[in-house]
């Protein structure tokens, strides 16, 4: 499961994108430090009692239950999309895994400082990186640059560069990479094709789905389940 994690105005870590923001204030361009802990906590999606979560009471929930859950850090970013307050949402996040130790949790965002602040403030905890290159903005920050950090155990690579010699490469780099996100079958195919690790996805199912046909392929032809 991916959770993203960005920091209220007050402090406090909670579940929430900027685009879910957006939906929930019918506001766009508006970020969660924005607002504070008793603002957000007011917002309800749609006509349900569901609102915004805390991250601290989510992972204790989750983390006995789940093999992987995935921390997307989500710091507030200016106008040339570089973050204003990174050290204080790693400290935040750090002190969080203190409190709640997540030894199957994965953090990952697209600053490179997020894995080697966090390596040093949680000895053994597993880190990422965001690997993109969808808009010549993302280019220009570096996020398409698939070996750039290493401090960080996993790469979290956009589907759409899913590929066999970029997954070798990758592994070689003894990288563990998990495909981002893959909400529709020709997405799946991509990151299975290339020899992904892990897939992220809306779409569970679907995956399951994939996954099952190509064991039941691989049964057919060669008598056993696919290897590795």
């Amino acid at each position: 499961m991916e959770v993203d994690v960005a920091r209220t105005k007050d402090g406090r870590l909670v579940v929430l994108h900027a685009r879910e923001l957006a939906a929930l204030t019918g506001t766009s361009g508006k970020q969660v430090s924005e607002y504070s802990w008793p603002e957000l906590s007011q917002l309800r999606w749609g006509d349900s009692d569901e609102g915004v979560v805390p991250v601290k009471p989510l992972l204790q929930l989750l983390q006995p239950s789940l093999q992987t859950i995935i921390l997307d850090v989500k710091p507030t970013l200016d106008d040339n999309m570089q973050p204003t307050d990174l050290p204080v949402m790693t400290s935040a996040v750090a002190a969080l895994l203190r409190e709640v130790p997540c030894p199957n949790c994965i953090v990952w965002g697209k600053f490179d400082e997020l894995a080697l602040a966090l390596r040093q403030a949680v000895p053994g905890q597993s880190v990422g990186y965001v690997v993109m290159n969808e808009t010549a903005e993302v280019r220009s920050a570096g996020w398409d640059v698939p070996l750039r950090s290493p401090e960080a155990q996993v790469t979290a690579l956009h589907y759409a560069m899913a590929s066999t010699q970029l997954l070798d490469l990758l592994h070689a780099a003894a990288k563990r990479v998990i495909v981002w996100t893959a909400n529709a079958p020709h997405m799946v195919r991509l990151a299975l094709d290339a020899g992904a690790d892990g897939v992220v996805t809306s779409y569970p199912k679907m995956v399951q789905k994939a996954l099952m046909q190509r064991r039941d392929a691989c049964l057919r032809l060669y008598g056993h389940a696919p290897v590795g």
